[in-house]
């Protein structure tokens, strides 16, 4: 519908104290906008993407990067999979984390790396609900 058009779905790749000890949150897309520390780096939110002030840019959900949540893979063998993350494997040294996942549809358990995971809703998938294709 219309609204669908109106939403982003974004990751956020860090964040940035600004003077004043405002949060700055730094997307995977370029965009910036004002957060809290409530929201961390690999979590997700559902932006607003008006063109009149409080509007543009506003968040309207967010996904946290966490055990239990729902996530896309968005690269990779298992690229478009939905599923709810298992486990966060920690790495020693340069190469990514892994992540275990469960896909939604088969119940197959399969690994990945953190790049490649973009949260897309909590305990279920939340992309219908705000009206996000994908």
């Amino acid at each position: 519908d219309g609204d669908g058009a109106k939403l982003r779905l974004a990751k956020i790749r860090n964040k940035t104290t600004l003077p004043r000890g405002i949060v700055q949150l730094n997307l995977l897309f370029g965009a910036n906008v004002i957060g809290d520390n409530t929201y961390r780096p690999k979590d997700s939110i559902v932006l607003t993407l008006g063109v009149d002030g409080d509007e543009r840019f506003g968040i309207r959900d967010h996904f946290p990067y966490a055990v239990g949540n729902t996530a896309m893979v968005v690269g990779g063998q298992h690229s478009g999979r939905v599923a709810r993350i298992i486990e966060v494997i920690p790495v020693q040294g340069s190469v990514p984390n892994r992540v275990s996942l469960e896909d939604l549809a088969t119940k197959e358990i399969f690994e990945t790396i953190e790049p490649y995971i973009f949260m897309v809703g909590k305990e279920e998938p939340a992309l219908e609900i705000w009206g996000i294709t994908v």
